[in-house]
């Protein structure tokens, strides 16, 4: 009796234990749901997986409830314990699995950002890494190949519509010609150089502005190399540095000498050259204004007005340019018998013919007029005469060189030379072309371009000898104010 009432009592208490299983494992059951629903993104299969424990819960749970009344508990409790473990090891391996898509997808979203080629079209798009086409320039427009190329070439065989539509197809695919395949591919780059000066000077910009438009409508493009000092050695530079990038031809505007310009001829070899600023005399190809005629020009101007003690102020000394000039000015006036009053030598710039003027005012040298070798020099000098109260033309004639765009409009308005810029551009650039592919080029020549004197308010017969230096209103009052300082100096 006692034994069937510890059986009994034992199996009471293996059924309270395998109920609180059953809830244990039910929990169980909720916490895998819970995972099944965080492993939603990784598949509807960890999910249904999730309802299956949830099931098999509540199954443990009802097996529970029914040891409570059954004979054989000991085995199903050991069942239930078994399957229990068996659960266990399958929430695991599903939390394992699951952790190794969560990488999988990381690992392959990393792939996908990296692989995943793009390029900027013109909807705004990204599409594929491979570069803009002529062909893709043509299916764009509707065109052929060879009509899209006539358009990169300047050509006129293409009707204005068209032109328009392809240079719209150009900018919306942002296509860019690539002008080394060109080169590889044994096409000639339609690129030409120009070596030139300070592009902050008057002639120099004008020269290059020239050369640009007339080369865009000849279907070339054009390389700049500006160079800052003006020796042979920064030249020579400037045109390997141009050779390197495979132009078809070059253009120097920077002063050079007989002998510089016959070196850097030999540097370029086969590649044709033109030079824009050497003396007319050069063996090489040149382009050049004649540096005689204007000076003769503006000398000749002023001796028939009746001046004799003429200034001169001339550019940098070892600019050929500067000196050509200088020595058509002294040729002429020695012609007449005559000497310059001064001869001082600025850079181009208005700062250096302000100074120079001041120079000559402060050493007092008497003249009646002064011959200037570029315009922005002349404004500086208009600039020095003006402070120090010397009326222009009456007292001081001034002839500028250049006929800048803006010298009509100084005060008063210059007399210059004039140099036709857009003409020297448009020559220079038209005899390159033409000694393109020539293997047989006919011996150097030298173009030489006219001037021509523009007559305007700072020019007038002499009144007079400057006999003093001129004091402004400003070096006036000081001195007043230093004599009632000491007014036993008197």
């Amino acid at each position: 009796m006692n034994v069937i009432i510890l059986n009994k009592n034992w199996l009471l208490a293996s059924g309270f234990w395998l109920l609180a299983s059953g809830f244990w494992l039910l929990a169980s059951g909720f916490w895998l749901l819970a995972s099944g629903f965080w492993l939603l993104a990784s598949g509807f299969w960890l999910l249904a997986s999730g309802f299956w424990l949830l099931a098999s819960g509540f199954w443990l749970l009802a097996s529970g409830f029914w040891l409570l009344a059954s004979a054989s508990g000991f085995w199903l409790l050991a069942s239930g314990f078994c399957f229990w473990l068996l659960l266990l090891a399958s929430g695991f391996w599903l939390l394992a699995e699951n952790f190794s898509l969560f990488q999988l997808s990381h690992q392959n979203t990393s792939t996908i950002l990296l692989l995943c080629p793009i390029s900027y079209v013109s909807e705004g798009a990204f599409m594929r890494a491979k570069s803009v086409t002529i062909d893709d320039v043509a299916r764009y427009a509707g065109v052929s190949y060879q009509t899209v190329s006539r358009v990169l070439n300047c050509s006129p065989k293409v009707s204005e519509k068209t032109r328009t539509k392809i240079e719209k197809a150009i900018a919306a695919l942002h296509y860019v010609p690539n002008r080394v395949a060109q080169q590889l591919a044994g096409k000639s780059s339609d690129t030409l150089g120009l070596v030139t000066t300070d592009l902050s000077l008057h002639a120099p910009s004008q020269i290059a502005s020239a050369i640009k438009l007339k080369a865009r409508q000849s279907g070339f493009s054009v390389v700049i190399a500006m160079i800052d000092n003006h020796d042979s050695l920064a030249c020579q530079r400037a045109v390997n540095e141009l050779l390197s990038q495979r132009v078809e031809g070059i253009l120097i505007n920077t002063p050079l000498t007989q002998i510089e310009s016959a070196e850097i001829t030999q540097q370029c070899a086969k590649t044709p050259v033109i030079f824009l600023d050497v003396d007319p005399q050069s063996s090489a190809y040149s382009v050049v204004f004649d540096p005689f005629l204007g000076t003769q020009q503006s000398v000749q101007h002023l001796l028939e007005l009746g001046h004799r003690n003429i200034a001169l102020i001339a550019g940098p000394k070892m600019s050929i340019s500067s000196q050509l000039r200088c020595q058509g000015w002294l040729t002429t006036l020695a012609s007449s018998g005559l000497h310059p009053s001064a001869l001082v030598y600025g850079n181009w710039s208005a700062d250096s013919g302000y100074l120079c003027v001041r120079s000559l005012l402060r050493d007092n040298v008497d003249f009646t007029a002064i011959l200037v070798a570029s315009d922005q020099m002349a404004l500086g000098v208009l600039r020095a005469l003006h402070e120090h109260d010397i009326a222009i033309p009456s007292e001081v004639s001034v002839i500028g060189y250049d006929d800048t765009a803006d010298s009509a409009y100084f005060h008063p308005p210059l007399t210059t030379v004039r140099q036709d810029f857009r003409l020297l551009g448009e020559k220079s650039l038209s005899q390159l072309i033409s000694l393109l592919g020539d293997e047989n080029p006919l011996r150097p020549t030298s173009q030489v371009l006219a001037t021509e004197l523009v007559l305007r308010h700072t020019t007038s017969p002499p009144s007079g000898l400057l006999k003093k230096q001129r004091t402004t209103p400003q070096e006036l009052a000081e001195h007043l104010v230093q004599i009632a300082a000491h007014p036993g100096s008197l």
